[in-house]
């Protein structure tokens, strides 16, 4: 019995050993692969556009842009944002959208799909009140705010995608509410393509913002790789989803479900497992578990936008 105990040390002992010296001996890692996702156009703003001309949604109306319609409640809501519309008819009359700041946690997103809901909730009340006149030019004005957003010269972030998509979504319900004339409604329409560059521009960027923070990360940290931990290889995995996501996006919509990807993410969600543990860059996986996401639903929300726009 004392044999076998010492036996089952002197092998645990030697396991530790070998997992430390594997953790630490420097394992050269792969290159990084990723000259296709490349970020495609740097543009700066030449001025003063719609997002730097917005006027600021205080906490007052951001809580009205959280409440559905109704003709009744809505009232004294409504005149309360008429300064505020006002302002923002006037800012979206600029030519394009541009969220320029150095740090694109300043860029306020929030405001944008407030804007876009206050809008819309003014075009469903003057609508109801039976001023055409109002609400078609407040609903040409939502649909211009996210039209502009989706179709901007920049390689936007995915978050800004998504509230570009909020605000067209908004427009879609009102125009399936049957409170706007349809002949005004699709002349509208006609003015406006969407076609899929935003989309793979937000995916292009959000797998650059990902390599970024995470080859900053360990950089900063001084890390070298090892068997356990191959930063390169880890990006290279966040490339490959990145891949798969643009490759959905760029097939026509109404394809089928990207099983590809989902099954993608669902390997790397579950990481935890002994086959996985023993591989080489474990470490680097726990990471990528972490970020790993399904963006399938993106996708369809896109492709939704496109065939109201475009009439597909």
């Amino acid at each position: 019995m004392k044999i076998t105990l010492k036996i089952f040390v002197v092998l645990f002992a030697v396991g530790l050993i070998g997992f430390i010296a594997w953790n630490y001996f420097p394992w050269d890692d792969k290159e990084i692969l990723d000259a296709d996702l490349t970020p495609i156009t740097s543009v700066i703003s030449k001025g003063d556009n719609i997002y730097t001309t917005l006027p600021l949604v205080t906490e007052e109306f951001r809580s009205i842009a959280r409440k559905d319609f109704d003709e009744g409640l809505l009232s004294q809501e409504i005149l309360s944002t008429e300064n505020f519309v006002a302002s923002a008819l006037l800012s979206i009359q600029k030519p394009y959208y541009m969220c320029d700041a150095t740090d694109f946690s300043d860029c306020n997103l929030a405001e944008l799909r407030d804007t876009g809901k206050i809008l819309l909730l003014h075009a469903q009340y003057y609508a109801s009140q039976g001023n055409n006149k109002k609400a078609e030019e407040l609903y040409s004005a939502a649909l211009k705010l996210g039209m502009s957003i989706l179709t901007q010269e920049n390689d936007m972030r995915l978050i800004e995608y998504l509230v570009g998509l909020a605000v067209i979504n908004g427009v879609i319900e009102i125009s399936e509410k049957g409170m706007l004339n349809q002949e005004f409604i699709d002349n509208e329409l006609a003015k406006y393509t969407l076609d899929k560059n935003g989309v793979v521009s937000a995916f292009r960027q959000e797998y650059n913002d990902l390599k970024e923070v995470t080859l900053e990360v360990w950089n900063t940290e001084q890390v070298h790789s090892t068997y356990w931990l191959q930063p390169n290889q880890t990006v290279n995995l966040m490339a490959e989803l990145a891949r798969m996501q643009i490759a959905y996006t760029e097939a026509p919509c109404g394809s089928p479900a990207n099983i590809e990807s989902e099954k993608f993410v669902d390997e790397y969600r579950n990481v935890l497992n002994f086959k996985n543990i023993v591989s080489q860059n474990f470490k680097g996986k726990m990471v990528f578990s972490v970020v790993v996401a399904s963006l399938n639903t993106v996708v369809v929300k896109h492709c939704e936008a496109e065939v109201f726009i475009n009439g597909e």
